[in-house]
């Protein structure tokens, strides 16, 4: 079933709930009593879909939030309290977009975009339309796997959910994929998915390599939009968030905006904050230059008076259920991003630093006299054949830290390193009752001796965090 409008063309890509109906159909999240929808309500009569879903939701106790109305849809959401969220922008299919067109005689239109475009082309790049087999093929290569993990290294916050996850795999029946890629090597470096609705496409998803020249974002918009979209039809690129609060409309509106209600001094310095978090500014930047035919709003609507709670239920959905998951989850792969900058230079020079320690330490403590340190002679020489275990257990995760591959190694040296930490503290209550204030000396040995292993222990976890699977290829990439 075609969806019927821009923002629900994505909703098969997701995780979402769905519910048909006589003849209607939705796809949701719910929080309690709380449903947020992905777009209208789909059917043949648009009306006759939203009472469907208004009737579900009295029937069952909910209270409705539909996320992603556009403009057409405001007259069927008569009586319902409406939310700029945004806008997109719209670019309509045109002979007029094609590259080839150059020199005096080209159309003023679209003029700067097939510029950039022809840059591309200029280097050996083209751009051609993927079939189903060779999509779900791509879902599975190396090349894909390279691309999104280019993606989300460089956001800073963990992924989205609800209308942003991207699971490649899904809807390829209905879906079209371009990709640019270098007509001399064949090497892809671009990728533009796009999915339907009654008004027309939806670009999904663009991915480019690094290696990507510039222009070959503009190529892939223009070849869609001049060769392989029926003219007059519609593209949206998608939701630009926040338009209004980072470029005030000239136009005056009856409906709010989504920051409205905060005074504009306190919309500056959350935007500023949140720039280098998400970049809405860059986005809407980005797209301007495009110069879109139209800037559409987005909308969100309930069927009463709106409530700060509102905003709350679809920071929510974006943040997969729970805010302060999505905080740890962002500071998860903030972690994991260190530790992969870190795998291939960093991690082998400190191993091999433990290593050379160690090396030195064990006889060293072997020789320390026991019985002044914890009172007992033998305590030191324990400790050095404990150490002795760690050095060999070091030497063999250099081979695991060289390969950036943590493994049973890693894990049994991050366990003893941590019982190491936790006995050495032990030790030191039962025989000194802590540290020995009337020893200075003594009591900062002891103190170095001690929590010297911490670092190793951050050292392990890092590691480890850079070998762990990465979320896209959980969510985004089927399992062979």
């Amino acid at each position: 079933m075609l969806k019927p409008n821009f923002v629900s063309g994505q909703s098969s890509t997701c995780d979402l709930g769905s519910h048909r109906a006589d003849g209607a159909y939705w796809s949701y999240l719910r929080y309690g009593r709380r449903v947020v929808t992905a777009g209208m309500p789909s059917g043949t009569r648009p009306k006759h879909a939203l009472y469907s879903f208004e009737q579900w939701c009295s029937q069952n106790g909910y209270e409705p939030l539909i996320f992603g109305c556009e403009k057409q849809d405001l007259e069927i959401l008569q009586g319902w309290e409406v939310t700029e969220i945004g806008r997109q922008p719209l670019f309509q299919a045109t002979p007029d977009f094609s590259p080839a067109l150059c020199g005096p005689e080209q159309p003023a239109a679209h003029r700067a975009l097939r510029k950039q475009a022809r840059r591309a082309i200029s280097k050996g790049f083209v751009v051609r339309e993927l079939s189903v087999p060779e999509l779900w093929a791509l879902s599975n290569s190396p090349v894909l796997k390279q691309m999104l993990l280019q993606r989300w290294s460089k956001r800073r916050l963990a992924e989205f959910s609800f209308l942003v996850e991207f699971h490649l795999e899904r809807g390829v029946e209905e879906k079209r994929a371009f990709a640019a890629y270098s007509s001399r090597t064949g090497d892809l470096v671009g990728l533009t998915v796009i999915t339907p609705s009654q008004r027309g496409w939806l670009l999904e998803h663009q991915m480019l390599e690094n290696s990507a020249p510039n222009g070959t974002a503009e190529l892939l918009l223009c070849t869609i939009l001049s060769e392989h979209l029926t003219p007059g039809t519609w593209l949206s690129l998608g939701v630009t968030p926040l338009y209004r609060a980072l470029l005030p409309a000239p136009e005056s509106t009856s409906v709010p905006a989504i920051l409205s209600f905060l005074p504009p001094i306190v919309t500056a310095s959350l935007l500023k904050l949140w720039e280098p978090l998400y970049g809405f500014r860059s986005l809407l930047d980005h797209r301007r230059r495009l110069k879109p035919e139209a800037w559409e709003p987005v909308y969100w609507a309930v069927p009463r008076r709106r409530t700060l709670f509102d905003l709350w239920i679809v920071l929510k959905a974006f943040a997969g259920g729970s805010l302060v998951r999505f905080a740890w989850a962002t500071l998860e792969k903030q972690l994991q991003l260190l530790s992969l900058r870190l795998t291939r230079t960093v991690f082998p020079m400190i191993n091999l630093f433990y290593i050379l320690t160690l090396l030195i330490w064990a006889p060293i403590l072997w020789n320390l006299d026991g019985i002044q340190l914890f009172g007992n002679p033998l305590a030191c020489k324990v400790w050095a054949v404990y150490d002795v275990i760690l050095l060999s257990l070091f030497a063999v995760n250099q081979k695991a830290v060289s390969r950036a591959q943590a493994g049973l190694t890693t894990d049994l040296l991050l366990g003893m390193v941590a019982a190491d930490t936790i006995l050495a503290w032990i030790q030191t209550a039962l025989y000194h009752g802590g540290l020995p204030a009337h020893q200075p000396l003594l009591a900062m040995l002891l103190f170095v001796i001690n929590t010297a292993p911490v670092s190793a222990i951050l050292f392990l976890v890092l590691f480890k965090m850079a070998g762990k699977p990465l979320p896209f290829l959980r969510r985004e990439l089927p399992v062979a």
